[in-house]
């Protein structure tokens, strides 16, 4: 026969046989379907969020750069600019919009010309250009009087947010108040380029033309507004920032590029989305175990097949390549479908994503996605089935006549088909990652997971083989026999704690953590946060500001502190404008918040030097942000010089503190001792704690009086930040069910591999007397002991895991309920081990005759 006709041969034979054994290989496809989905649907949204923002990054900053100031530039500069580029003025500042009821609200108020914007265009209902929308003035005209008389009270068009007009019940001609000036609202903006991805919780957009803006008297000495001059450049952006910077060395103005925008976007998307695709790793690499082990029963089942075909002439390389073929064929149409699966789930999250994101989502980003999980689903399925079937076929054909399959070993050339796979598993992963340091710190984690679980199975198998030894239990027959079955080679001990552990400790994981930050949100920074935060208070209406709301009811307490914006000019005697330092050169522009050392006004954590005494009186003295501190590389007891207002203040750094995040209020970069900032203060900052049935309408009478102050409401951060938890929740819910599923079937296999060996075992054991009630109690004890085995892995390194990511990632203080860790485990570990005994139970439901047939069998 020659070797074409022979591969077809095995061909068909490889293919009928396959169909003839589909019922044994479920769990294979199962296990390998749900990690690959998983994957294939996280990486997919990924990538098709990524492409879309990182493509549309001119479009979100609104210009190839963007020249950022406090100030308008000087006609020097507006002069360089308009030579080299076009260009287009955006101001804005948050500020407070009333309506006509006495509700007030916190918005970004935008000031555009005609020119804004340079890319994309703003979509408004009804259908009409912005520049003619906000150019509209209205009269508001007294009963009886002909519109446009006498008297009439001209008002500006605004248009504004969607979510901001259905929240206040806003439509066309409805009249807001924006400081001192009154607008018509002119349009409703259906889509706005370069709206800030966090406008729902930051200040909803509204737009005013420039003119009227300047007209609102909100452009005030000491208002917070920002001058924001978007730049079309038709050449390299870096040389054109390079060139703006050596112009005018001197300048105040930031400059920030596109490609800035995409390394910071890039760097947030990689980290969100390294975190749910470790998940589906997880989730596939738990799997993985079970098409190990139903790989292992398949062959098992083949071993009279393997005799026959060895019998008749067919050598090792063709069971080789005809079982090699069916793995492969098996692994690479489950992968598929898996991708198939997976890819309509991310174009499910793509329409719920759609509405909520500035930019088109493109359905094409996922077809890179769906091959590398593809390829990923299949070499893990290989690197997991060539073991069992290497082992397979080393079996001697008087072993296979006997159906035992134990003395099967893996040889050199196989252990380098499996270490090859593996690598390439390990490359594919790394290339679906986005975040290489979180691919490198997950591989470390399962490393030491599975090696932890590992030894613990070596452990309690010398535990178990001491104990068998020993005369502990002499006379207590259960147990010594559900402790020595832990210590038989064919002990289900290894796979479940692999794999029932592993997932077990991502799911107390997720919990503990999400439940601490559930508990912080809405019982830890409720009880300690501030109802209202109020900024930009004008240092001329301190006293009257104070006040007003000190004498609402409701309001247990008022505290006011100094806001200096400053830069950093010098540091040690070297002046950072003259360094040949881009990066340097970039800091001196860089503007800080800057405030007085108060204890209890906003919470930090010092984790470098020490504050100072409270009645310090010396050289000023100052504590600054790490963020900003590692970032140019200072260390405690520099002497720092601060740029402030055409002036130079100079302190010594004594003290680099943390944020506590979200249990943060006004997020200041530096703190001064008292005194050394009282020169420069021309504003404010506060915050009240209030009742909070009274909150709205404290808000609402400070906007009223003190319309230039900025108001934020903490209860509606907190919602919003609920909103997202809750989300954030139930996915992560979702998928450690989805890993726990995984281990059930992984589970299902190990008893499908076992189920034979287990009945001739029980065969012997009955025929020698045993009952089979005392079998199935030495079953569940052998069961409940695995079980407490896994609860008290799971639970201890999931609650140090979770604390790792709190104090370290989130910046929480360690709030992990570690009993909660262990009840979690405690309740699916029982949920899924009781339905591996309750289908081993009813195995054994079984005369001695039907127990010696499934022996003969199997």
């Amino acid at each position: 026969m020659s070797d074409a006709l022979q591969r077809r041969s095995l061909l068909r034979f490889a293919l009928a046989d396959l169909r003839g054994s589909r019922r044994t290989l479920w769990v294979f496809a199962l296990c390998l379907v749900l990690g690959v989905s998983l994957i294939s649907a996280s990486a997919g949204l990924y990538r098709v969020v990524q492409q879309a923002l990182m493509a549309q990054t001119r479009v979100l900053i609104g210009g190839d750069a963007e020249v950022f100031s406090r100030a308008p530039l000087s006609e020097s500069e507006l002069s360089w600019i308009e030579e080299r580029s076009d260009v287009s003025l955006l101001i804005q500042l948050r500020t407070m919009l009333m309506t006509p009821q006495g509700d007030s609200q916190l918005v970004l108020l935008q000031g555009v010309d005609d020119a804004y914007p340079l890319y994309g265009e703003v979509v408004l209902d009804p259908d009409r250009s912005l520049s003619e929308a906000i150019r509209e003035s209205r009269a508001a005209v007294p009963d009886g009087q002909a519109k446009g008389g006498e008297g009439a009270d001209q008002k500006k068009g605004v248009v504004i947010d969607r979510v901001l007009a259905d929240r206040l019940g806003l439509d066309l001609d409805s009249t807001v108040s924006l400081g001192s000036g009154q607008f018509n609202v002119t349009g409703v903006i259906d889509y706005q380029p370069d709206r800030g991805l966090n406008a729902d919780w930051n200040g909803l957009p509204v737009i005013v033309s420039a003119k009227a803006l300047d007209a609102s008297g909100l452009l005030q000495f000491g208002s917070r507004a920002d001058y924001r001059y978007r730049v079309r450049v038709p050449g390299d952006v870096e040389q054109w920032r390079a060139d703006f910077m050596a112009a005018f060395p001197q300048g105040q103005a930031e400059v920030r590029t596109f490609e800035d925008r995409n390394v910071r976007l890039g760097e947030v998307l990689g980290q969100i989305g390294s975190g749910i695709l470790l998940i589906g790793f997880s989730a596939l690499l738990i799997g993985s175990l079970g098409v190990y082990n139903s790989v292992s029963a398949y062959l098992n089942s083949k071993l009279r097949t393997f005799a026959t075909l060895g019998a008749i002439g067919l050598r090792d390389a063709g069971l080789r390549w005809v079982y090699g073929f069916q793995l492969l064929l098996l692994a690479s149409v489950c992968s598929a479908v898996g991708s198939l699966i997976g890819s309509a789930l991310a174009m499910v999250g793509m329409q719920v994503l759609q509405g909520q994101l500035p930019v088109p989502l493109a359905w094409q980003g996922l077809v890179s996605s769906w091959v590398l999980a593809w390829c990923l689903g299949m070499t893990v399925a290989m690197t997991f089935a060539w073991p069992a079937l290497a082992r397979a076929l080393t079996v001697s054909p008087s072993d296979l006549f006997r159906s035992d399959l134990k003395t099967g070993s893996v040889g050199t050339r196989d252990w380098t088909v499996t270490i090859s796979l593996g690598l390439i598993s390990v490359a594919l992963m790394l290339m679906l990652l986005p975040d290489l340091w979180f691919g490198s710190i997950y591989l470390l984690a399962v490393i030491g997971v599975f090696a932890g679980l590992e030894l613990i199975v070596r452990l309690i198998r010398v535990l178990a083989g001491l104990v068998t030894r020993g005369s502990l239990f002499n006379g207590q027959f259960i147990w010594r026999l559900a402790v020595s079955s832990l210590n038989r080679t064919d002990s289900p001990l290894r796979p479940l704690l692999l794999s029932l552990g592993a997932s077990l400790t991502l799911v107390v994981t997720s919990t503990l953590a999400v439940m601490a930050l559930f508990v912080t949100v809405t019982e830890t920074v409720p009880a300690n946060a501030p109802g209202l935060v109020f900024y930009d208070i004008p240092q001329s209406q301190r006293s009257a500001f104070a006040s007003e709301v000190e004498q609402r009811p409701g309001v247990a307490s008022l505290d006011l502190m100094p806001l200096v914006l400053g830069r950093v000019s010098a540091v040690n005697g070297d002046v950072l404008r003259e360094s040949n330092d881009v990066a340097n050169q970039m800091a001196s522009r860089d503007e800080h918040k800057l405030s007085t050392w108060n204890r209890s006004f906003d919470e930090v954590v010092v984790v470098r030097g020490a504050i100072w005494d409270e009645d310090y009186s010396g050289e000023p003295l100052f504590a600054m942000e790490d963020r900003e501190a590692d970032q140019m590389g200072l260390q405690v007891g520099d002497r720092v010089q601060f740029e402030i207002q055409g002036k130079v203040l100079e302190g010594r750094l004594a003290a680099i503190y943390a944020q506590k995040r979200l249990q943060s209020r006004l997020w200041l970069e530096g703190l001064f001792s008292k005194g050394a900032l009282d020169p420069f203060v021309t504003r404010y900052v506060g915050m009240a704690f209030v009742d909070p049935a009274e909150v709205v309408s404290v808000q609402n009478d400070v906007a009223r009086h003190f319309p230039a102050v900025i108001t934020v409401r903490t209860d509606l951060l907190l919602e919003r930040a609920r909103s997202i938890l809750n989300s954030a929740g139930l996915a992560l819910a979702l998928t450690g069910l989805i890993t726990l599923f995984a281990s059930a079937l992984v589970l299902l296999s190990v008893m499908s591999a076992i189920r034979a060996r287990q009945a001739h075992t029980m065969t012997i054991l009955h025929t020698m007397g045993a009952r089979v009630s005392v079998l199935r109690n030495a079953l569940l004890l052998e069961y409940l002991l695995l079980a407490g085995v896994l609860v008290a892995f799971s639970a201890s390194v999931g609650a140090a895991i979770g604390s790792y990511l709190l104090r370290v990632r989130i910046g929480l203080p360690d709030s992990v309920q570690i009993e909660t860790g262990f009840l979690v485990a405690a309740s699916l570990c029982l949920l899924v081990l009781g339905s591996g005994v309750v289908y081993l139970q009813r195995q054994f439901r079984l005369t001695a005759a039907s127990l010696l047939r499934d022996a003969a069998d199997g």
